[in-house]
């Protein structure tokens, strides 16, 4: 898969043929995600067996224009691009926002669409917008595409049994700690990634190895509580358990996530370890003493064998 960065209207030129794009953020690359792709799939072989071409942003873009109503991402922009990769995506142009935002609307085309990628085909939501302002519409891309020789397709939503699947709901799941539910949406589990920054000894009595992993604090994280997970750290998954909240340490949104992995012996520290969360088993109960938490962590880590196996 090749991956186009930087300004974009240095890329290009596309193929003579012509490609089938879709433009999004993508956080996530969803179920929903995952139709609009199969979709666009559909469409590359219809028009000729194009090139599949997905843009996307390097930032989400109310991170720069509304900060404070900025959404926390469900995927980094490299685990982004693995997943579109896995998916059968040709190309992916990862805009820089802080660069496009002032392009007009038919720059904007010209530019990445058009030079870019040699659009035969061009698949967005109902409520895309683009260029300054956000002043270009679905209705303005398809008057563009006459112009340049593309045609606009309008994708809808993959409905869900609470609604649409969206990254929108995909947080509020993550956000009430319904990982059941956000795994259902995402079509595979939220999988948070970190640095060990000091080893967590509760469980070292009981051989249940621990550390605190500090993350990107711009993921979505899930609210408060005692988590069955599986941990990722270059071999095979390993079920575990991970700790939320200021039974942690300090209640701070800041903490780095206690992570104990089970069925394990050796040094955590110094490793990079993934997150990958099943299901809330609990909330927290504040413990006192080194020999009651680490009870606690014998009983949740019972839980978590019952439910991994």
């Amino acid at each position: 898969m090749r991956v186009w960065t930087g300004d974009p209207r240095m890329w290009g030129p596309g193929p003579d043929c012509g490609t089938a794009v879709t433009i999004g953020v993508f956080d996530g690359v969803h179920r929903g995600h995952q139709q609009v792709l199969a979709g666009l799939s559909l469409r590359a072989l219809e028009y000729g067996n194009l090139e599949k071409v997905v843009v996307t942003f390097d930032i989400h873009p109310r991170s720069l224009l509304t900060p404070a109503r900025a959404p926390k991402m469900l995927t980094t922009v490299s685990r982004r691009l693995e997943l579109l990769e896995s998916m059968g995506i040709d190309q992916v142009g990862v805009l820089p926002f802080t660069l496009i935002r002032h392009l007009a609307p038919e720059e904007f085309v010209r530019c990445v669409v058009v030079r870019g990628f040699t659009a035969r085909v061009v698949s967005v939501g109902h409520d895309f917008r683009y260029g300054t302002g956000r002043s270009g519409d679905v209705a303005g891309l398809r008057a563009r595409g006459e112009v340049h020789g593309f045609v606009v397709e309008e994708q809808e939503l993959l409905a869900g049994e609470r609604g649409p699947v969206s990254s929108s709901a995909i947080r509020r799941s993550i956000a009430e700690g319904d990982m059941v539910t956000a795994t259902m949406l995402l079509g595979r589990q939220h999988r948070l990634y970190g640095s060990v920054v000091a080893v967590d000894r509760r469980g070292a009595s009981l051989g249940i190895p621990g550390a605190l992993v500090e993350i990107d604090r711009s993921m979505a994280v899930p609210c408060q509580g005692v988590y069955a997970v599986w941990t990722e750290m270059g071999g095979d998954p390993l079920p575990g358990l991970c700790y939320i909240g200021p039974s942690c340490g300090p209640a701070s949104p800041e903490d780095p996530l206690a992570v104990h992995v089970l069925d394990w012996s050796g040094d955590l520290q110094a490793r990079e370890i993934g997150v990958r969360f099943v299901e809330r088993i609990r909330g927290l109960q504040p413990g006192k003493g080194v020999e009651r938490q680490a009870t606690r962590i014998a009983g949740d880590a019972a839980r978590v064998r019952r439910l991994l196996g």
